[in-house]
């Protein structure tokens, strides 16, 4: 155990002494979870025979524990029964890949990715029931009890409560970006991630050691690398503005600090977790406007026309200037170009003879296309959990569970729609928003967090409660 083990059981014990209902504790410790599931990945929590316990894993399991006293076994019959369903076409999958194996080998197993298979490190394998898709049963299993509690004991006042306590925590996680920032930019140290790992521990994921990119370094936060920092910052910005809009303030100074430390992390995910938060504020405008909404879907189709015209042109020209340049981004950018051109121009394509591929931005979109291959040989209920292995977090849900457990999965999440009053197109952008959420995430390598975790719950709350408030006026 680490030191910040420690610091987690001191706040659980202190929260279960000081809080006298269970209801206050559930609540409590599902705030403490939240902020642990989205930014807290570094080190872990216990460590034994090369297994590993991450600090959210441990409180989700609490979650859980005291969300179950709070409810005194009183289960509602529908939430239990679209719990059941999602979990159910799980156990089918799985079923299905014990019964009828999948044929062919293929890139699988949790000591499996295609950057090894790529470099030659490891070998195609058959699917097959392991401890991954061990891991994945119960954490989904964690998951949807979770989800399960939370429906039942949270009325609408605590959904508020939750969002404005775990902002304020998200506000000081962003103060930290710009802290790191100027250690690794200005200071040029690594001492802030030294402390880290003092505290935190060094796990066998944790990035402790600087990469260097362009001449600089990357920013990464308490997550692991820099692609699951844009995911937290992402989930971070979506909280920060639903509790803007409900005390009425606006969230221009954080969506500065977002942008900034986005651009300072030198990642490609940032790119997509930037057109997001663009994304997602069309629909809070969208939700102020509803009447003018088709002339500014218009307006927005156009100005990305234009904008995906001038990324052609300016990818024309780093093609060009790829081979010569030393700066980190066009070099990305010119690989993920690259790559994708050559994809689509070939009728088939082999990792195993084809260079190009070893570029990290190949290997993510080779991956998802390749996983959406296999996602069409069992379209209803996936390989099984725990079995694809891919470097974009969508595809790989979908791929593992399939669309009958991808739709159960969004109808278990669209239940606590009902929590709060919304007309007609609040609901709507509602469900935009999740499929903003599944489209940002396709090229996100960041496993199966936002799917099993206690941070999409955070962004489904969020996003009911910006388009509930957001078309009011802000104070001045």
């Amino acid at each position: 155990m680490q030191i910040f083990s420690f610091v987690v059981l001191a706040i659980i014990l202190w929260i279960t002494v000081s809080t006298k209902s269970s209801k206050d504790r559930f609540i409590k410790i599902l705030i403490l979870n939240i902020v642990l599931a989205t930014h807290f990945e570094s080190g872990y929590f216990f460590s034994a025979g090369g297994f590993e316990l991450g600090y959210d894993q441990v409180t989700s399991a609490f979650t859980v524990f005291f969300g179950l006293l709070a409810i005194k076994g009183k289960f509602r019959k529908g939430i239990v029964r679209t719990g059941a369903f999602f979990y159910g076409s799980i156990l089918v999958g799985v079923i299905s890949l014990v019964l009828f194996p999948y044929g062919e080998r293929i890139v699988t197993g949790s000591a499996n990715n295609y950057d090894d298979v790529i470099e030659g490190l490891t070998q195609l394998q058959y699917a097959s029931f392991d401890s991954g898709t061990l891991s994945g049963l119960l954490f989904f299993g964690i998951f949807v009890l979770m989800l399960i509690c939370a429906y039942q004991c949270l009325e609408y006042i605590d959904i508020e409560k939750i969002v404005i306590k775990v902002s304020g925590y998200f506000k000081l996680i962003l103060i930290y970006g710009v802290v790191e920032a100027i250690f690794v930019y200005i200071l040029r140290t690594n001492a802030h991630r030294v402390l880290i790992n003092l505290i935190m521990g060094r796990g066998r994921s944790t990035f402790s050691d600087l990469i260097i990119r362009d001449n600089g370094f990357m920013l990464q936060g308490l997550t692991r690398e820099a692609s699951h920092y844009m995911f937290a910052l992402f989930i971070s910005m979506v909280v920060i503005m639903a509790a803007c809009y409900i005390q009425r303030k606006k969230a221009t100074l954080w969506l500065i600090i977002f942008t900034v430390i986005s651009l300072l992390s030198f990642s490609l995910s940032a790119v997509i977790y930037l057109l997001g938060v663009v994304l997602f504020n069309f629909l809070i405008i969208v939700r102020k406007d509803p009447d003018n909404a088709r002339s500014k879907t218009v307006k927005l189709g156009i100005s990305i026309g234009i904008g995906l015209i001038s990324l052609v042109i300016v990818s024309i020209v780093i093609w060009n200037i790829r081979s010569s340049t030393d700066n980190y981004l066009l070099k990305r950018l010119g690989e993920a170009e690259e790559a994708f051109l050559i994809m689509i121009r070939s009728d088939s394509i082999s990792i195993f003879n084809n260079y190009y591929l070893r570029e990290s931005s190949a290997v993510r979109l080779y991956s998802v296309i390749e996983t959406f291959k296999l996602f069409l040989h069992r379209p209803l209920f996936g390989l099984g959990m725990g079995v694809v292995t891919c470097h974009g977090s969508t595809m790989m849900f979908l791929g593992d569970v399939g669309i009958v457990g991808l739709y159960s999965w969004y109808k278990l999440l669209n239940k606590f729609k009902k929590k709060v009053l919304l007309d007609n197109i609040g609901v709507k952008l509602c469900t935009l928003s999740m499929f903003l959420y599944l489209f940002i995430n396709l090229l996100s390598s960041t496993y199966l967090v936002p799917f099993q975790r206690p941070v999409v719950l955070a962004y489904v709350l969020s996003t009911i409660l910006v388009f509930k408030y957001s078309k009011r006026p802000i104070d001045a």
